[in-house]
């Protein structure tokens, strides 16, 4: 599990309510989170910013991960003709490359 789930879950954790209720809150399929926390992919932007939303706090909370700063530094700097898709593919893809240099 990434660090960003793990702020997420620590979150749900602190708040007394389940990951299925703050998925129905948000919008957000059924799952959602359980899949996050399995494939160690981080949420998107929107569900970021849902989940900040509801749990009326600053995203910069959720992303105090200084991994996940460097990171989104980094890809800003390289991804003026990316689409924002294509930028979130990018981040997992990188995600996925630090979990395997850890296993």
């Amino acid at each position: 599990m990434n660090n960003l789930t793990n702020s997420i879950l620590n979150l749900i954790k602190e708040r007394g309510i389940t990951k299925a209720q703050l998925e129905r809150e948000c919008g957000l399929s059924n799952g959602t989170i359980h899949n996050w926390e399995k494939r160690g992919t981080n949420p998107s932007e929107t569900a970021l910013d849902k989940i900040s939303n509801y749990l009326d706090i600053k995203i910069e909370y959720v992303l105090s991960d200084k991994s996940i700063q460097k990171t989104d530094q980094r890809l800003s700097a390289v991804s003026a003709d990316l689409s924002d898709d294509e930028v979130e593919d990018v981040k997992k893809y990188i995600e996925f490359v630090k979990s395997k240099r850890t296993n």
